[in-house]
This record gives structure tokens, C-alpha cells and sequence, in this order.
């Protein structure tokens, strides 16, 4: 067995990253978020075709909502595809996870693909990364790099069941203009503690990611709280956040299984008897000129915050999406929005979204806790509401907004999408600070984004439905929402319903998410 040592401080010695790219064109860091082929627009990364052999990324260019994929042509993107290394596998999870970066600081939009369940040197579910450096023109990136825990200077080796790639966050964590990639190896095993979990680090540069310098972070790394353990997952999911209002990003990494404080007890709903657990941690690693570091990071326990559990974490059930970090309040500060279970007294929740201020000091220990009653629906009939979180600012006045999905719930199997709009005072402050959306397709969305498509600085809403099929087509759909102000609120302006025919005769399904972001 492998034991990541305690801050992997041999990888500052080690050789260039296979794959290094040779000297693209430094110049200012994206200057929109997601825009891979330069012209100002947000460009739409989804996965297709889970099921297909070799799977798929498919890039849609930004442009005006109702013409997306006909002004400028998508363009499908594989394994299989010249200049991206890796081999195809059907069930290497290639895409199942997305982040957005400018990783080489050329103006352009550079996309990581995570691949948890690949096989490296004979061991299968051991993970990989893929990164493709954007590009003006088709198929919109220039060539790859694949990083795996056995490429040189990644700290650790790879063995069966790292799943290295299951987590991706991007943010510059140093402050040197170029983004940095956090990647999540939650199977990670130290001595018989099997799914204990680690965090790599890769430093972004003018020829973009390198395994040079990579730091390595577990529960078994000095300064960071808590201990190795079995199924704790440290770094299940990552969310890169300016909580100090700096240059540096901090990298908080979520351990839904880290028993802290808290502890598993059973709620019941209808009858049917399930878990809740106030279990979990999220531990804030503080951004500095030496990266992400242990010095002065929090660790927020959810118990001592007085709620249940991170990510709406059922025991034995689903993690989910454990939140997401935006400017909610408006000012210097990103804060945390993120799911919890909300049960209380035995009874299971619905759910509810916990936010946690960002500050000079980092995250707040008082959150504020917002449910679907106080949204308008007294009592959802189901659970996991906040399941799938995204942020973005739809009506243009600077702060963030929050789209706050309920997963489980079924209303004619619409179920219940809500947007949460930021207020100096906080999210959904004022009364009248929420908006019921309908997101058109009569079944659950599974995964979602805010993103600005059309260039007018103001985000639209992307929902994928994977297990929608069109009339006579492969299963894969979703649904783009422009809003427009309207009233004390905003409505839907346009939209626009993405489909394989929308991608092209290349795509073998239809786009179903998730969405880089």
C-alpha cells in the first residue's frame, strides 16, 4: 500500500508533467468565464453519451438563446478525437466531471475532464484528467494533457480505486494570474483505511498545468484537523472560493464522511425509514504565493454549525452537489451556499440550503439557513431540495443568484425549481426575492449551471435531462433560460431546448450534462 507523504515536498524536484504543451501565447487571463474560443461568450461543455463507447464532450458555442449550435457549429469531442491522449473506455466516467480554467493565461477558456474510473498502468478505477487548451476555431481546443497519479511529479501512484478525477475545482490559488487545477482522489487508501481520500494540486503556468511543485493534501497531511479514516472521501467534492476577498482563491474540500462530531440517526418519511447524519466536514485551505496551504485554514464542522450534515448526505444515499461559491451580498467576498438534509426531531427534511459568509477571515460559523417554506412551499412533498445547486447573476444588478432545485420532488413530475436572488442582505431577503421557475421538461433535471451564453453580462440557466428522449431521437436533452427583469423579479425571456440534432450526426446522444463550469 501507497502513504502519500505528509506534503509530497519531492514533487518541487520532480521532472516537467508528461504532455507539457510548448509556449502558447501569454496574455491576459480569460476575460469571460467558460469563453473557449475567445469572442466573449460563455461556451456550453456538456457530456453525451455515458452508455457510448469512448464518451463524449460536446461544445456548443455561446451566442444568442434560440440560435445556439446554428450561428456557430458545435463540435464533438472524444478520446477517439486527435490531440487527445487517453484511450476510450466505455465505463471510465470521461466527463462525468467538468471545470472551466484559463490554466495557461492566453485569453482562452481551457476545460479539465475528469475520467474517475479509468485504468492506468493496469489499475482500473486509479483516475485521470484530461485538459483541453482552448481555441477560436473548431473542434475549439488546441491539444491535450492527460495527468494521472503516475505522471511525474503528481505526488502518490495510481492504484485501483483512487478514483483521481472524481472531484475538479479550478481557481488560482497563488495569485499569479494563472489557474490552478484541485483534483480529488476520494478512494485514495492509507494503510487499511480504504476511501480515505487526498487532494492534488497542480500549478497553472504560461505552458499551462505541470506536476512540477504539486502538493499533495489527506487528513494525514500536518495542520489539517481530523484524522485518516475509512470511508471519510477528503476531497469527495472541491469548491474553489475567494472567501478573503484577495487574488487567492481558497480550495475548500469536502469529507462527507469524516465523523467530526456528528453522528448517523434515523428519520422516517411516510413510513419508509432513512438516515440522516451530522457528519462530514469542509475544511478551508487558505490561498497563498505557495498555493493552497495549511496555515490558518478552518475546519467547519456541521454539527457545531448546528445543522445537518454537508451536500444533502443521506447515509447510504446520495452526496450530491455540495454547493456552490459566489458573491451573494454583493462586495469582495465569495460566500458558500450548500444542501442539508434538514431533519429534525426523527422526521426527515426536505432539505434546505445553508449559506456561510465570506470575510477577511474566511467563511462565517453562523449560517443562515433557508428553506422551501419560506420560498412558498410550505411542505414539499419529497426530499433534497438544494440537492443540485448553481450560481450565477440572471438579473444583472452585480450580486449573485442561486437556482435551488428539488431533486425528489414531484409535482406531475415537474418537480419544484427555485431562484434565489441576492440582496445586500443575503439571499431570498425582502419577501419578494424568489422566483418559481418551470423548467419545461416533465422530469427531474439532474444537472445545472449559470453561465452567460449571450455576452450581456447577465447568466442563463442550462438544465440537462439525460433521460429525456425527443420524438425519435437518442436520450439527451437541455434546456437553456434567458430571463429578463420583470417586476420586483425576472421572467423568461427566451429558451432554447439543446438536442443530438443541435450537436450534429457526430454526437451519439443527446447532451446530458454535467456542464463545465
Amino acid at each position: 500500500m501507497k502513504l502519500i507523504t505528509r506534503l509530497a515536498a519531492c514533487a518541487a524536484t520532480a521532472a516537467i508533467a508528461a504532455g507539457s504543451l510548448a509556449g502558447p501565447a501569454q496574455g491576459a487571463a480569460a476575460r469571460t468565464h467558460g469563453d473557449m474560443n475567445g469572442d466573449g461568450k460563455t461556451d456550453i461543455t456538456v457530456s453525451g453519451g455515458f452508455g457510448a463507447p469512448g464518451h463524449q464532450l460536446q461544445i456548443i458555442p455561446g451566442g444568442t438563446v434560440g440560435r445556439l449550435g446554428s450561428a456557430l457549429p458545435a463540435a464533438v469531442i472524444s478520446q477517439d478525437t486527435p490531440g487527445v491522449p487517453g484511450k476510450a473506455g466505455e465505463y471510465d466516467g470521461w466527463g462525468e466531471v467538468l471545470a472551466y480554467g484559463d490554466f495557461n493565461r492566453d485569453g482562452r477558456a481551457d476545460v479539465a475532464v475528469g475520467a474517475p474510473r479509468d485504468t492506468v498502468d493496469g489499475a482500473s478505477w486509479a483516475g485521470s484528467v484530461t485538459v483541453l487548451y482552448g481555441r477560436s476555431g473548431t473542434p475549439y481546443f488546441s491539444q491535450g494533457q492527460r495527468f494521472t497519479q503516475s505522471t511525474p511529479g503528481v505526488p502518490g501512484e495510481a492504484e485501483p480505486s483512487d478514483a483521481f478525477g472524481e472531484a475538479l475545482a479550478a481557481g488560482d490559488f497563488n495569485g499569479d494570474g494563472y489557474t490552478d487545477l484541485a483534483i480529488g482522489a476520494p478512494g485514495e487508501q492509507f494503510g487499511t483505511h480504504y476511501d480515505a481520500g487526498s487532494v492534488t494540486v497542480l500549478k497553472g503556468g504560461a505552458n499551462g498545468l505541470t506536476g512540477v511543485g504539486a502538493k499533495s493534501f489527506s487528513q494525514n497531511t500536518a495542520g489539517v484537523p481530523g484524522s485518516v479514516g475509512t470511508r471519510n472521501r477528503f476531497g469527495l467534492r472541491l469548491i474553489a472560493a475567494n472567501v478573503a476577498g484577495d487574488t487567492k482563491k481558497e480550495l475548500i474540500v469536502v469529507s462527507p464522511g469524516d465523523p467530526g462530531s456528528g453522528e448517523v440517526q434515523p428519520c422516517t418519511e411516510n413510513g419508509q425509514v432513512w438516515h440522516y447524519t451530522t457528519q462530514g466536514s469542509l475544511t478551508v485551505l487558505r490561498g497563498t504565493s505557495g498555493g493552497p496551504a495549511t496555515s490558518g485554514l478552518q475546519y467547519l464542522d456541521p454539527a457545531k454549525l448546528g445543522i445537518h450534515g454537508f451536500s444533502g448526505y443521506y447515509a447510504g444515499g446520495s452526496t450530491g452537489t455540495p454547493g456552490v461559491a459566489a458573491k451573494f451580498y454583493g462586495g469582495p467576498y465569495e460566500d458558500l451556499a450548500f444542501a442539508t438534509p434538514n431533519a429534525r426531531n426523527g422526521i426527515c427534511g426536505e432539505g434546505a440550503v445553508a449559506v456561510l459568509r465570506g470575510g477577511p477571515n474566511g467563511l462565517g460559523t453562523k449560517p443562515a439557513v433557508l428553506t422551501a417554506a419560506k420560498a412558498g412551499k410550505p411542505r414539499l412533498p419529497g426530499k433534497d431540495w438544494g440537492f443540485n445547486l448553481a450560481a450565477g447573476d440572471v438579473d444583472g444588478d452585480g450580486r449573485a443568484d442561486l437556482y435551488a432545485p428539488c431533486n425528489w420532488c414531484e409535482e406531475d413530475r415537474l418537480g419544484y425549481t427555485a431562484i434565489l436572488f441576492g440582496t445586500p442582505t443575503g439571499l431570498g431577503a425582502g419577501g419578494r426575492r424568489w422566483v418559481w421557475v418551470n423548467p419545461y421538461e416533465r422530469e427531474r433535471t439532474r444537472n445545472a449551471a449559470m453561465l452567460d451564453v449571450d455576452g450581456d453580462r447577465r447568466s442563463e440557466l442550462l438544465l440537462s435531462y439525460p433521460d429525456v428522449a425527443p420524438a425519435g431521437g437518442k436520450p439527451g436533452v437541455a434546456r437553456v433560460l434567458k430571463f429578463a427583469p420583470s417586476g420586483t423579479g425576472v421572467r423568461i425571456a427566451a429558451q432554447q431546448r439543446l438536442t443530438r440534432s443541435t450537436v450534429g450526426s457526430g454526437a451519439s446522444y443527446g447532451p446530458q450534462g454535467p456542464f463545465a463550469q
